[in-house]
């Protein structure tokens, strides 16, 4: 059971652990902790913990810590920029050069015929064949006798 003496003489181990006791306050906690066996467990654990985090306190950062971050989120921005191209940018320049295929595989993009006289003058009722366009498709076959 913990009588009140305790509770005081627990509230003061961190006190005691910074010398921040005046001497008669740290002549009762020495005579106490030599008493109660569960005080001085306690006032144990909570000196072995100050003197972990004490050793943890000594570690001295790397000079070049600064550098090496710095350098590792730099290279992060730059695989992120990658990604990016990879993921958007590629798959539309693919689409592009499809479309800009079938555009030339249609004949929309020849602007230029060379192999035309400036003599000949294309038929203003000439109609291209769009790739919807199934109209003549379909009369080539009737021509043919073949049905759909």
């Amino acid at each position: 059971m913990v009588n009140m003496d305790c509770d005081k003489h627990r509230n003061n181990i961190l006190f005691y652990l910074d010398n921040e006791l005046n001497e008669p306050e740290r002549v009762s906690f020495d005579a106490h902790i030599n008493e109660c066996a569960q005080c001085k467990a306690l006032y144990e654990n909570v000196a072995s913990t100050y003197k972990l985090i004490a050793v943890e306190n000594k570690i001295e950062v790397s000079p070049f810590f600064y550098h090496k971050l710095k350098t590792k989120l730099a290279a992060k921005e730059e695989k992120q920029l990658i990604n990016i191209f990879s993921t958007v940018l590629k798959p539309l320049a693919i689409a592009a050069s499809i479309a800009f295929g079938i555009m030339i595989g249609n004949g929309e993009l020849d602007l230029l015929d060379i192999s035309v006289d400036d003599s000949e003058v294309a038929s203003e009722d000439f109609t291209p064949i769009l790739p919807a366009d199934y109209s003549l498709w379909i009369t080539m076959n009737e021509d043919n006798g073949s049905q759909n």
